[in-house]
């Protein structure tokens, strides 16, 4: 995996340059190429959820603070799960919202304004669950490497690491670790939540050989939210922009673009869906029952 000081420094040195001022345009570059290939189709790896309760009588919900772009909602009653149609114009859904008052815990319709959600018609009930579908915000990449004290104790089957000299905050909630490979595994591992200074909790069980009392050296890093063969892309991509303005590098250009273009492609052939089974394509390869229709015992 690519840390954002690992692409920096490959910057640097596929540009032949690493002072601060080069480097800093370079993470613009890079950053601006990483959202473009993010935005370029709706990869899978964006997708997320988020969850909320619903409210007796009320209509408006905020959507989810890192939305993007909403996939799909639904809210589900019991074991039942209701998708309400979108309404997509103000007129309409103030016609529909002429007569105040109607509610009811199956969602017919919804409506997006600003950064909220409203039902129609309004939820009756409260504690309903309604779940939200979405395509995640990009944050960019400007977090530096994390390496200061040592790893003492990790145990494999176990997600709590734990540190000697250590400053760890909740803000590194979100990036990801790896203990170097003479002590732990070599493998980078996602960072659920941060306990103390000296204590934090990986999102899945740590995998490699348990050692306690250790020194073991570690990096803390901020990841992209590319799959992690492909994480270099926006590096490729802001080197050839650099190359392309040079007086004679178009020779170099050519070939990041080349590295570039073709990485990309084998991307959107790993990551086009989420697996390599057959999949259906759209809603009119496949015909939805309407589970009201049955009666179970």
């Amino acid at each position: 995996m690519y840390s954002y000081t690992a692409l920096r420094t490959l910057y640097g040195d596929d540009t032949n340059r690493d002072t601060p001022a080069h480097l800093t345009k370079g993470d613009r570059k890079i950053n601006s190429s990483y959202r473009r290939i993010l935005g370029m189709k709706p990869w899978w790896f964006l997708e997320t959820t988020a969850t909320d309760t619903t409210v007796a009588s009320q209509q408006s919900y905020d959507l989810p603070y890192n939305i993007d772009r909403l996939n799909t909602v639904y809210i589900a009653i019991s074991t039942t799960r209701y998708v309400p149609e979108q309404i997509t114009d103000r007129a309409t859904w103030d016609r529909l919202n002429q007569s105040s008052g109607v509610t009811s815990d199956i969602p017919s319709y919804f409506f997006i304004q600003d950064d909220t959600i409203e039902f129609y018609p309004t939820p009756s009930s409260a504690g309903n669950t309604i779940t939200f579908v979405y395509k995640k915000r990009v944050v960019d990449l400007e977090i530096a490497d994390h390496t200061g004290g040592s790893i003492t104790d990790a145990t494999n089957g176990d997600t709590t690491i734990t540190g000697s000299g250590t400053t760890w905050t909740s803000a590194m909630a979100g990036r990801h670790i790896k203990i170097d490979p003479d002590d732990g595994d070599g493998y980078w591992y996602k960072v659920a939540s941060v306990t103390s200074t000296t204590e934090l909790e990986l999102d899945r069980k740590y995998k490699g050989i348990t050692f306690t009392g250790a020194t073991a050296d570690y990096t803390i890093g901020q990841m992209s939210l590319l799959p992690e063969n492909y994480q270099d892309l926006p590096e490729l991509d802001a080197a050839y922009q650099y190359w392309n303005l040079q007086n004679n590098g178009v020779s170099r250009a050519d070939r990041f673009k080349a590295q570039f273009d073709e990485k990309l492609a084998q991307m959107r052939l790993d990551h086009g869906k989420k697996t390599t089974s057959v999949s259906v394509g759209s809603d009119d390869d496949i015909q939805i029952e309407n589970p009201n229709l049955y009666i179970t015992a």
